[in-house]
């Protein structure tokens, strides 16, 4: 290659003009006089072709010149001015800069000039496919405002839409083309905002001028309502002479009031230009343009007269053309749709197959495609990057692709996927894609073998503000600033991590066990604001990503909260009330697995009343509140919402079988999300940690029965009622002590307050059936205290360890304010303790662990309400024994 280049710049040099403009001055150079150089020009600027520009120079004394890089050179003219010659620059995104250094005889003084060549633009010169003007078009329905003629105004931030009332389907769109065409294929773009309309099946017909009332059945193609751009392709060698296009939409996306809609952004057909591609096959032995023909040497490229071709030519042959990213094999995945009325999920990942490529907003590519057949994927360019680049909107565009030549002209900069989904993915195959000349960014893939070292290059040489990291299990869009700053060397870590995030959420929803578990990933990104979940999966804003990125302290919590919203069964183990409650079933399940031994609910300090503030005041609240005083689940107070006003509201009266009523006046308030989702996590620790053998698949096999008994159609009460018969079923075990307890079976009639509030009405009829029921299956028993279980006592659950009846009363029980505490050590075996007044009425119930120091299990603070008359201890065992601890 560097001896092209020379060659090339030897020729300009023998055969450019020496400017006759601008004359080299030499000025006064009297004895005594300090040596100075003037240039016409401080920056020198070239075009990437091979270039040439003349400088004046004028000083007082002679000066040699040197240059700093070997694409251009210098050539100190007769008169004293200097001329610089460059050869051709093929990088598509960078521009070379270099320097000429001026230093004037005696050496006293240099002068330095910058010289500047602008990256090659023969992309922007690539033909683009020929689009064919519409002269006219109808529709049978439309809305006044939003009518046909807005589907072909070349604007796509206007749409056609059918009348907002509603309409019958099929809607029929008929186009006629201004001059009869042969046509490759069509583009139906969707509505920018939004899905109301996006087609679904629709039939394609055709007319051509030989008889242009006779349509023809190009066939029924089914676009999935999905947002976006839409090929539909003319048959494999197109249709000559086509003059009008009737598209019947069959279904379309609506808005869930029944009502029929069609809408459409753009529509175009289009003629494939074939030039550009003939152009190409002259060079090279491949459809993907990465094989050169033998014979195409650095004298061919620099021969090539299109510019494009020549660029690419001459970057193929270039040791230094990195395919690592820019070639690469695509593979399809099954539609998320689908995915989630299978596992009754919200989605996971839109953004499979990471390219690790980068694109620049208004800077085209040319992707060059191989081995797409029914099912053709798309291109998607999207901005997971901050405001001050974007805005808040995060730009995302989509670009559906052909084989063979795909010109890209981005909208918006971001890194690229490719969105290839189909639910017969399985008989489909990879996609071949050739980026040409792309800004190659990476990401990372533990599957693939990537490797710590592969972080720290990825880091170091990233071109997005944006890396994407996936296992087999996970995708993550994460900020290159956060991974620098707290994960700069960890990637097979932290990516281990969130790989094992979701196979423990998997676990509790028994995807292995019962074949579920799918290619596809989860999917979580940084946002501008806030930490949720929504459609796309697990959000975090950019300020909190680090408690994500971190492999040494990963927010298990947070990310198994978030992670979990997606993967709530819904409705059958989401009814209302339970919208921020069985997400933390995954979250706490998370963090106990995986975490560094810290457990929000035993070891956060929080509480309300006389232990406010104590360490695990939060779970202590679950005991007092439901185990001991009965309160209903849902409405049992706790450290979040506490003591809240109730708001009055009107609304639909209803019975237990969601018989709506007269409107009614009733009350409504948030209640403890965090302290619902004890009694759940309670059963986790109990039927997961192998505290009962024939129930490791417990919640599994409960959320495996709901899927295939899904009644969407039940109330929230009877939601409730066949998730605790579900549970006992699946397990053979008889859990209705506990969920008594818990307050799970009380009659209940309330409003309760959630993202979409309802009724929960649980009737003693309800509650009578179904104790008769699991009572009439002879379920094996649970030990009596297990509303007592938690983090640090499972393993007694487990062992059957017993309390030493021998053990001195006050043995180890000291007094602390409205406390006594109690050594576990002293009291083995004990999982929780009671306290009790001289008539034996059950005062206080305190949860093992309780106001002792985070991650400890040495002592109790056990509440000793003094004021009450508290007379004495107990230590509770696994099965109910009690044995009297401390006396007054």
């Amino acid at each position: 290659m560097k001896t092209i280049i020379k060659s090339i710049i030897t020729t300009l040099a023998l055969t450019a003009p020496i400017s006759t403009g601008a004359q080299g001055v030499l000025l006064d150079a009297g004895t005594g006089k300090k040596a100075h150089i003037l240039t016409s020009a401080d920056t020198v600027r070239m075009g990437y072709n091979p270039d040439f520009k003349s400088i004046a120079v004028a000083g007082n004394s002679d000066y040699t010149v040197a240059g700093s890089a070997d694409w251009f050179t210098c050539r100190k003219e007769s008169n004293g001015n200097l001329t610089l010659f460059s050869s051709y620059n093929s990088s598509a995104t960078t521009p070379r800069t270099g320097q000429v250094t001026l230093t004037t005889a005696d050496g006293s003084l240099t002068r330095t000039l910058i010289v500047e060549q602008a990256a090659n633009t023969a992309a922007f010169t690539v033909p683009s496919d020929i689009k064919h003007e519409i002269q006219s078009a109808t529709a049978s329905s439309e809305q006044g405002g939003e009518g046909i003629e807005k589907s072909y105004d070349n604007n796509p931030s206007t749409i056609y839409h059918s009348a907002w009332s509603g309409t019958t389907m099929p809607v029929t769109l008929t186009y006629t083309i201004k001059e009869p065409s042969h046509v490759d294929y069509a583009l139906y773009t969707t509505r920018p905002s939004g899905s109301n309309g996006n087609f679904g099946e629709v039939r394609v017909l055709y007319t051509t001028i030989d008889n242009s009332l006779d349509f023809k059945e190009l066939g029924v193609f089914d676009l999935g309502q999905r947002s976006g751009t839409h090929r539909i392709d003319f048959g494999k060698n197109g249709i000559d002479n086509v003059k009008r296009i009737k598209f019947e939409v069959l279904s379309a996306a609506s808005d869930g009031s029944g009502k029929n809609f069609a809408s459409c952004a753009e529509m175009g057909f289009y003629s494939n230009n074939n030039t550009f591609a003939s152009e190409l096959a002259k060079y090279f032995n491949d459809a993907l343009c990465t094989q050169l023909k033998p014979e195409v040497d650095e004298a061919a490229a620099a021969g090539i007269s299109e510019p494009y071709v020549r660029q690419l030519v001459t970057n193929m042959l270039s040791s230094d053309y990195s395919k690592k990213y820019r070639v690469g094999e695509f593979e399809p995945y099954r539609t998320v749709e689908s995915l989630s009325r299978e596992l009754m999920t919200s989605n996971y990942n839109r953004y499979e197959n990471p390219t690790g490529i980068y694109f620049t907003k208004d800077m085209p590519i040319v992707l060059f495609v191989e081995g797409i057949t029914e099912v053709a994927p798309s291109l998607i360019i999207k901005s997971f990057g901050p405001s001050q680049y974007d805005g808040d909107n995060q730009p995302e565009s989509s670009y559906p692709l052909k084989n063979g030549v795909n010109l890209i002209m981005p909208t918006n900069r971001g890194n690229g996927y490719i969105s290839y989904y189909s639910d017969n993915f399985a008989s489909l195959p990879k996609v071949k894609i050739h980026f040409a000349m792309a800004d190659e960014n990476g990401y990372f893939d533990l599957q693939r073998g990537d490797t710590n070292e592969d972080w720290q290059n990825l880091l170091a040489n990233a071109k997005s503000d944006i890396i994407d990291i996936r296992s087999q299990r996970m995708q993550v869009a994460a900020p290159l600033v956060s991974l620098q700053r707290v994960c700069p060397r960890k990637g097979m870590e932290l990516a281990q991590l969130y790989d094992n995030v979701i196979l423990r959420e998997w676990e509790i929803m028994g995807l292995a066990k019962y074949g579920r578990e799918p290619k596809n990933r989860q999917f979580a990104r940084c946002v501008t604001s806030g930490m949720y979940a929504d459609g796309v999966g697990a959000a975090a804003a950019f300020g909190s990503f680090d408690q994500w990125t971190n492999p040494d302290d990963l927010g298990f919590w947070g990310l198994g909260h978030e992670l979990g919203h997606v993967n709530q069964v819904r409705p059958g183990f989401k009814w209302d009330g339970m919208g921020e409650t069985t997400n933390n079933v995954y979250a706490a399940w998370v963090e106990h697995t995986l975490g560094n031994g810290y457990h929000r609910l035993e070891d956060e300090n929080s509480g309300i009343g006389e232990y406010r503030g104590w360490r695990g005041g939060r779970f202590q609240a679950y005991l007092e509140e439901g185990v001991r005083k009965g309160i209903t689940w849902q409405l049992q107070d706790g450290p979040d919402y506490h003591g809240s006003t109730p708001n009055n509201v009107t609304v639909k009266d209803e019975d237990a079988n969601g018989n709506q009523g007269q409107n009614v006046q009733t009350t409504k308030r948030n209640y403890d999300h965090f302290l619902k989702v004890v009694p759940l996590y309670q059963l986790e620790l109990f039927c997961l940690n192998d505290g009962a053998a024939q129930a490791p698949d417990a919640y599994g096999k409960m959320l495996e029965g709901i899927r295939n008994n899904a009644n969407t159609n039940l109330t929230n009460g009877q939601f409730q009622l066949q998730f605790m018969k579900t549970f006992c079923d699946s397990t053979q075990i008889n859990f209705i002590p506990f969920f008594e307890k818990a307050g799970m079976l009380n009659p209940v009639k309330a409003y309760i307050e959630d993202y979409s509030p309802g009724w929960l009405i649980i009737t003693e009829e309800m509650v009578k059936e179904l104790k008769d029921y699991i009572g009439s299956k002879n379920y094996a028993p649970i030990p009596e205290s297990l509303n007592y279980i938690n983090a640090y006592n499972w393993q007694v659950f487990r062992d059957k360890g017993t309390i030493d009846e021998n053990t001195p009363v006050n043995a180890g029980c000291t007094s602390e304010g409205n406390a006594i505490k109690v050594d576990n050590e002293v009291w083995k075996n004990a999982v929780g303790y009671e306290t009790y007044d001289a008539d034996n009425n059950l005062l206080r119930i305190s949860m093992f662990g309780l106001g002792d120091a985070q991650k400890s299990s040495r002592y109790t603070k056990v509440l000793w309400p003094a004021s009450e008359g508290a007379a004495y201890i107990m230590a509770v065992g696994y099965n109910g024994q009690r044995v009297k601890c401390y006396q007054k």
